[in-house]
């Protein structure tokens, strides 16, 4: 009778990977206390109420064994109720989580295949369950929300009315409150002669013009959007002031600067993209907010570790790194023949069939440094536990990051790119150091991953449809891709909002800005 019910319960795909598995043994790391004890997890009691009867004492007789079955399933915490492929399960969560199956019969295999394998691997519900949830969310995180910038705007531009209020209250009390009209037109006259270097008269604008930088903001919030020569005098602003504060799209007078370009690429009709002009490379000078900076490095660059910037497809994830530059190529691509792995999300598969749209690649390359003094899980050597036992990396190691992605014109919004991403890839940037490479990045010597860690990739792997490196080739490249990516028009994309032949400027759907600027093509 339990073995009918076995049957009529439980989806085969789990039934196999509860039969193959080899049963962990006592001591073993992957197994906690309540398992090697034979009893469920507390997490697991109220579902084991509804555990037949004699089930238990199956358990109690059952003899040991080289695979693991389902009552041993079932003594250390799944119930029949995990099992079955007519509703999906999330232990701890209001609602189950399989963000790519649009039936429940198939979030129901999805959670069925997560959970088991996250028991068998000794991974409790809660670090089960936060993984779900963070690696469905991880995704516009990745690629979309890096430099998400939502409610500061919102602050900021209201600053910026404060300032200008603030301004005309100094005025009026130093006396200097004259025409508004007047003092436009005076602050247009200077930008106009700082522009081309003819003022005799104002001593500051012939500082300005001396010193090769740029005019006040007072100034650059006067100016005719109109004007071709204001422009550039707002783009070469807006260059110098990322440049100088390290690439913070929120400043005053960065958010000033931008609200004048998009106004002026709006107003000017502009705002119909042209895929053939986005073509190219561009260097990011905004600054990529990833999360949990460790610090700067010597060169004062930002330090994280590889996990953070590599999404922890890469190990070791605890590996101290320093970003230099990233860069955004574009190409065309063709669908037919794209000479890479293609994977397009499944509400984008009919435009790229019917050959309706432009398909462009839209790779982000980031250049980082894998930085010396420290073991493989990130310690410094004078804080390493390992002794001298510890591989420590004598050098700066150079690497590049890169993770593919494709961009589509949106049919309705005519300055919005569709954008998704399938895989990345980290190698070596100087042939010179592939050996100390493959010293840092054998995987077979590569720390293991903490339970925490490995549900995350466990979730990636089953919800994300995700292929991790599993070893290193060659050359000394790692390779992962997501054969089931995330997008589609109106859900993840870019919009433009200004862009010429040598800047560009991109918000995304969270408010994310990027700015970057052309790389001149070199001749072949």
């Amino acid at each position: 009778m339990y073995q009918e019910q076995r049957q009529n319960n439980c989806p085969m795909e789990l039934r196999l990977l509860l039969e193959t598995r080899e049963t962990p043994r006592d001591g073993d790391p992957t197994m906690n206390a309540a398992s090697r004890a034979g009893q469920s997890s507390p997490h697991h009691h109220e579902m084991n109420s509804h555990v037949p009867e004699h089930s238990q004492g199956l358990s109690q007789q059952r003899q040991p064994e080289p695979s693991v079955t389902l009552q041993d399933g079932l003594c250390r915490g799944m119930s029949l109720q995990q099992v079955t492929l007519d509703k999906a399960v999330a232990p701890l969560l209001p609602r189950p989580t399989a963000p790519f199956d649009r039936t429940e019969r198939k979030r129901a295999h999805t959670s069925a295949v997560y959970y088991s394998e996250c028991f068998l691997r000794g991974i409790e519900p809660l670090d089960a369950d936060t993984a779900a949830v963070e690696v469905q969310g991880q995704y516009d995180k990745w690629w979309i929300q890096r430099t998400a910038y939502k409610e500061g705007i919102k602050v900021s531009a209201s600053k910026i009315h404060e300032s200008k209020a603030a301004q005309k209250r100094h005025r009026k009390e130093s006396g200097e409150d004259g025409e508004e009209e007047c003092n436009d037109a005076v602050n247009r006259r200077n930008v106009a002669s700082y522009q081309f270097g003819l003022s005799q008269e104002d001593q500051d604008a012939e500082i300005y013009c001396n010193q090769n930088s740029s005019p006040p903001m007072e100034q650059i919030s006067m100016l005719s959007v109109s004007s071709k020569t204001s422009i550039e005098i707002v783009k070469n602003r807006l260059i110098e002031d990322l440049r100088q504060s390290g690439g913070v799209v929120d400043t005053l007078d960065a958010i000033r600067c931008i609200e004048i370009l998009q106004m002026h690429y709006a107003e000017g009709g502009l705002r119909k993209v042209d895929p053939s002009s986005l073509i190219g490379n561009w260097l990011t000078i905004s600054k990529p907010t990833y999360t949990e900076c460790k610090g700067k490095s010597k060169n004062g660059e930002n330090l994280y570790s590889l996990g953070r910037i590599g999404f922890d497809m890469f190990k070791p994830t605890g590996l101290l790194c320093s970003v230099q530059a990233s860069f955004n190529n574009v190409r065309p691509i063709d669908p037919k023949n794209p000479g890479r792995p293609l994977h397009v999300p499944k509400k984008l598969m009919r435009d790229i069939r019917k050959g309706e749209c432009r398909l462009h690649s839209y790779d982000i390359v980031v250049a980082i440094t894998v930085e010396p003094g420290q073991d493989r899980k990130g310690h410094l050597q004078d804080d390493s536990s390992g002794g001298g036992n510890e591989y420590i990396v004598p050098r700066q190691i150079r690497g590049i990051l890169t993770t593919q992605g494709y961009s589509i014109p949106d049919p309705i919004k005519r300055e919005r790119l569709s954008i998704w991403f399938s895989g990345g890839t980290l190698e070596v940037q100087d042939e010179d150091d592939l050996e100390e490479w493959k010293q840092i990045f054998d995987v077979t010597s590569a720390p293991d991953r903490v339970p925490k860690e490995y549900a995350s990739i466990l979730a990636a792997k089953v919800l994300l449809g995700a292929h991790l490196p599993e070893n290193l080739e060659e050359d000394g490249t790692m390779s992962f891709s997501l054969n089931r990516p995330i997008g589609g028009h109106g859900s993840v994309y870019c919009d433009v909002i200004f862009m010429d032949d040598q800047l560009r400027i991109m918000k995304g759907h969270h408010g994310s800005v990027y700015v970057c600027i052309r790389v001149p093509e070199v001749p072949a």
